[in-house]
């Protein structure tokens, strides 16, 4: 489990050098991590094809 701020480093570090993102979040939070930092990355990347996959995301709202 790594923490939020972590997760936003990582996806934003990632989306900014066109890495395709594979992420493991099961449950709410950590869907809701994910998205958020996918969210931020575009925010401040541009909107580009980036296809992010959340792996596991089976318990989610």
């Amino acid at each position: 489990m790594i923490s939020e701020a972590e997760v936003q480093a990582r996806v934003g570090r990632f989306y900014g050098a066109a890495v395709p993102i594979l992420a493991h979040a099961n449950g709410d939070a950590a869907a809701e991590m994910l998205i958020d930092a996918v969210a931020r990355a575009v925010e401040e990347n541009g909107a580009r094809d980036h296809r992010t996959v959340m792996i596991h995301a089976q318990t989610v709202r």
